[in-house]
């Protein structure tokens, strides 16, 4: 009898003790949830390929199981943990050929929470650009400070446009439009700014994409026909007038450098 009653207490301390070992591994009840930040590293050249990392955060109190990633678009990717207890971070590492300059990529990983069976999932991005050939791009304030009156050294690329040349419809000089404020957000100058850099950094040896050459032939076909009072004079919902702010924007991704050549360093 006594034999027996021993027996029943050691179960029920090995349960007891079973339950602790549980208790003291498991996660607190809580959410399951992660989290991927990533960044890249601009490749030297066309043809080469952009290196990424991302690291990876279990940012619950759950711990977080079948974890798998994916990247679009697909790039070869090293590091991807199955499981990551609460609070644990890896780096993932991974590279892939761009098929368009600046080139974008998203890792995305999943998982589920091991204890919650939550699913959960974060994604990043990371844009990088490479070097084309074709020369590089500099902004409007670099050519009006770079002109024949300084201040700054005279670029001799200005003499393949002139700096006192008029500039269409404006009665006014390359020159003097480049360094005109755009009072009251008139549009025109907002454009002409743009367009002038441009024109000079194609005339300084920028390869041009075949979205900017259409830019700059629209825009001249604006400047052949409105004048700067006219747009000035439009309010800010106008058809035309947008049309010249939406040109100015893909000029100024231009001359920044986030399309085409990219911006000279």
């Amino acid at each position: 009898m006594r034999t027996k009653y021993y027996k029943t207490v050691m179960y029920v301390l090995v349960g007891l003790v079973a339950v602790l070992f549980y208790a003291s591994n498991a996660p607190a009840t809580g959410s399951a949830s992660i989290s991927l930040v990533k960044s890249c590293i601009d490749p030297s050249g066309p043809g080469e390929p952009i290196l990424f990392s991302a690291t990876l955060t279990n940012t619950g109190e759950d711990n977080i199981i079948n974890i798998a990633c994916e990247d679009v678009p697909p790039a070869t990717m090293e590091g991807v943990p199955t499981s990551l207890l609460s609070g644990q971070s890896v780096t993932i590492s991974g590279s892939y050929i761009p098929t368009s300059n600046p080139s974008t990529d998203t890792i995305t990983c999943r998982g589920t929470g091991e204890f919650t069976t939550t699913p959960v999932s974060a994604s990043a991005s990371a844009t990088c650009r490479y070097s084309e050939d074709g020369g590089c791009t500099l902004t409007p304030g670099y050519w009006k400070t770079h002109s024949q009156d300084g201040p700054a050294p005279y670029d001799t690329t200005w003499a393949a446009i002139g700096e006192d040349t008029i500039f269409y419809l404006s009665g006014q000089s390359y020159y003097v439009v480049l360094w005109m404020t755009p009072e009251r957000g008139n549009a025109y100058y907002i454009l002409a700014h743009q367009f002038i850099a441009a024109k000079l950094n194609i005339a300084k040896g920028a390869s041009v994409p075949s979205n900017v050459q259409t830019a700059i032939t629209a825009s001249t076909n604006l400047f052949n026909t409105y004048t700067p009072a006219y747009i000035g004079a439009l309010k800010g919902g106008d058809e035309i007038r947008a049309r010249f702010v939406w040109l100015a924007g893909i000029l100024d991704a231009y001359n920044n450098g986030i399309i085409g050549p990219g911006h000279c360093r």
